[in-house]
């Protein structure tokens, strides 16, 4: 993949912030029309305040302590949304809180985000160096020469990026809030990557083998052209960065939330708990929690952070959302993923690679090999992830897996997806200069047990992650950012994250969650910033003292202000008021 020739780290996440600020200030805007007949209106006021510092209030000063410290809060979930929900409550001194969850387990694996295995760490980056070579039924690598073009004509030409001076080789970040709105005025989020590509004299077979060149799946050019967009630059940006890994494994990095969050006796972590239903009391200024064991009970806040297939299959019906709303959490396309570990009985790729790390990717059915990226003993037993496949391949890479058993298997060399995954190591080896590759009868006396897992197929997030198609981000993200049911109730999660599909998208967006209701608390308490200041010590935002990129001040302001205010029925209102 050809390089952008710049090596801001922020310009990606800079980018994916204007994209939001630009969504939501939008939307916020034609609420303003609403709300202050000023249909007229061409932006949001500037709504300057200073935030002050957090101190006790007593009832000799006029407050007393904050009322709704002890306001009942029930956060649905325990991934990392619900987790950094409650930690970020935490931070504002909010602890009268119920998480509630079917399966911690889980949830300890990450099995809601991209990065899941438990299995040791994260896998490096790919280089061609050091594994073999990748494409089976094609010889070499499919070019993607002229795909970093394209990207990189289109991000000029839109002003994402602009040259810098003297050196016709580098580019540096635009102006992204202009960027983004050319691109809108284009119409270019209508589009899907592939139907972009069709009209830069690409053909159909071509955009196929771009985007398994770029993306080592099929159908991912399906997505909105603006995800990849943004997609292409988080790689690009990440090609000279520091990789890390947690020591342990994902889990290590819940579990450590999960202690965390039980250091306040008042949280309460309440496992094998499913929501079945949901309900707005407007009388009571309460939301009506019912669970499948027949408990009912009234909560003042409700933080939803499950996927919107689980948040579908509960009965929200009395919740009020509006309409459009409601399509989001019916259409809101998710992309499939699928993952097989196999235990051998050594690390027979360790003598192999030059260094530890790396991913074969290939263009038969496993369509990705990660391999550990840290120092394991060759004669000992380790696991591999021996295929990792997104969209139209785990779909077919799952039709493999025991659908009744799903996850754990019992060991079994002769189970179909086993005698798949261990033939297709075996033909991607092949293709390696090794005077003794590792054959599939080699693979096959050094397996011990295999474990498969689908997204699709698990009950606990009904798909792997979020991910947009053509015009979805900009109809409905900046909805999703609104409090729903008069404040009452808030969705998170990396779905309706600028960055979904990442374990940064689902701690920002329980963080901004947890900002806006507190926010409201801090207004309607007349005790300043008090919650909002001490929720900025947190690590989740934006880092310390920082709110995250996409949710300044202002946007802050104004989300709060206009929660109340539904464009569903207020549009004829403000056609009338314009006439």
């Amino acid at each position: 993949m050809g390089s952008l020739g710049t090596s801001d780290p922020l310009l990606a996440i800079a980018m994916r912030a204007a994209h939001a600020r630009s969504a939501v200030s939008k939307h916020l805007l034609e609420k303003y029309k609403v709300k202050y007949k000023q249909p007229d209106a061409e932006s949001l006021p500037f709504q300057a305040h200073v935030i002050q510092e957090p101190h006790t209030h007593n009832d000799e000063d006029g407050g007393g302590d904050l009322p709704d410290r002890n306001k009942k809060i029930c956060i649905i979930g325990a991934g990392a949304a619900g987790l950094a929900a409650a930690m970020s409550l935490h931070e504002a001194e909010f602890y009268n809180i119920d998480i509630l969850t079917l399966d911690l387990l889980a949830k300890l694996k990450v099995n809601t985000t991209r990065y899941y295995y438990g299995l040791k760490g994260l896998s490096a980056k790919q280089s061609d160096e050091i594994v073999p070579k990748m494409w089976y039924f094609e010889n070499s690598r499919p070019e993607s020469k002229k795909f970093a073009d394209v990207m990189d004509r289109l991000l000029l030409q839109q002003g994402f990026l602009v040259r810098v001076p003297g050196d016709k080789d580098k580019r540096q970040a635009g102006n992204f809030e202009e960027a983004y709105d050319n691109f809108m005025n284009d119409k270019l989020d209508k589009l899907s990557t592939r139907s972009y590509l069709l009209t830069k004299d690409y053909t159909y077979e071509e955009t196929l083998y771009a985007e398994l060149a770029v993306s080592g799946r099929n159908d991912s050019f399906d997505q909105a052209l603006l995800e990849t967009v943004c997609d292409y630059l988080d790689f690009q940006q990440a090609e000279n960065a520091d990789w890390y890994r947690v020591e342990g494994g994902m889990e290590v990095l819940v579990k450590a939330m999960v202690d965390e969050v039980a250091k306040r006796p008042e949280t309460k972590l309440k496992t094998n708990t499913a929501v079945v239903a949901l309900k707005n009391d407007e009388d009571r200024k309460k939301i009506i929690v019912t669970t499948e064991s027949g408990d009912v009970t009234e909560y003042d806040a409700v933080f939803n952070t499950t996927s919107m297939p689980c948040l579908e299959r509960m009965d929200i019906s009395e919740l009020g959302l509006s309409k459009k709303i409601l399509t989001g959490i019916r259409s809101l396309h998710y992309d499939n993923s699928a993952k097989v570990a196999i235990k051998f009985k050594k690390a027979w790729w360790m003598p192999l690679l030059k260094v530890p790390g790396g991913v074969s990717a290939t263009d038969l059915p496993i369509s990705n090999i990660v391999y550990p990226s840290f120092d394991i003993a060759e004669d000992e037993p380790a696991v591999l992830l021996a295929s990792y496949s997104w969209s139209q391949d785990a779909i077919r890479m799952a039709a493999l897996f025991d659908n009744s058993k799903p996850g754990a298997c019992e060991p079994n060399v002769e189970d179909e997806v086993v005698k798949q995954v261990l033939k297709n190591i075996a033909q991607v080896w092949s293709k390696s200069k090794l005077e003794h590759p590792p054959t599939y009868g080699d693979l096959r006396d050094m397996y011990l047990n295999h474990f498969a897992w689908s997204w699709d197929q698990d009950k606990y997030t009904g798909g792997a992650f979020a991910l947009f198609g053509p015009g979805q981000f900009q109809n409905f993200y900046a909805d999703f950012q609104d409090p729903q049911c008069q404040g009452k109730f808030m969705m998170c999660g990396e779905a309706i994250s600028v960055e979904h599909a990442w374990i940064s998208g689902a701690l920002k967006s329980a963080y901004c969650a947890v900002l806006k209701w507190t926010r409201k608390r801090d207004l309607k308490c007349g005790h300043g910033d008090i919650c909002q200041t001490l929720l900025k010590r947190s690590i989740l935002g934006g880092g310390k003292g920082e709110h995250p990129l996409e949710l300044d001040e202002n946007l802050l302001y104004w989300t709060v202000d206009l929660q109340n205010v539904e464009l569903d029925v207020a549009a004829p209102k403000l056609a009338a008021a314009a006439a």
